[in-house]
């Protein structure tokens, strides 16, 4: 397994430091790791099964904002992700770095960098390309975080 894989897998299941600044009441805390799994998750998943890992993180109304404009529907991003989440390609990963979870507790976002890399003809990794990014996330009927809307931009 590659090692950025491992280390989304570990983030997904090691809990996340406090929020700075102040005292963080205990369901606030809570829905904040949620989400902050929930995003790593969503990079572990695209990791493994590529545009139909990213697009299942997606509401069905979900909506993205790469460079060229905007992408509307989980089966447009899933069309739209497929060309760049092929084996062949430079992989896609991220890290979320701040999450937080209005007071109603089904919406939040995360902020993060990703990366873009290949590997070389010696085995090592070079970037290709790198960011930040902003997820803005709700949950579905049934209580799980889903990407409402994704921006990112590059370096």
């Amino acid at each position: 397994m590659h090692v950025i894989r491992k280390l989304a897998l570990l983030a997904i299941l090691a809990p996340v430091g406090a929020c700075a600044g102040g005292e963080v009441s205990q369901s606030t805390e809570a829905d904040r790791l949620a989400l902050f799994r929930a995003d790593s998750l969503f990079a572990y998943e695209t990791a493994e099964r590529g545009a139909d890992g990213w697009a299942a993180h997606f509401l069905i109304d979900g909506v993205m904002y790469p460079s060229t404009g905007r992408i509307d529907g989980q089966g447009e991003i899933r069309d739209f992700m497929t060309p760049a989440l092929t084996p062949d390609r430079p992989s896609l990963e991220w890290t979320p770095t701040d999450a937080a979870v209005g007071a109603g507790g089904d919406m939040g976002y995360t902020l993060g960098r990703w990366v873009s890399r290949v590997t070389t003809p010696e085995g090592g990794d070079s970037t290709v390309a790198s960011g930040h990014y902003v997820t803005i996330w709700r949950r579905d009927s049934l209580g799980v975080w889903r990407v409402a809307v994704d921006i990112g931009n590059t370096d």
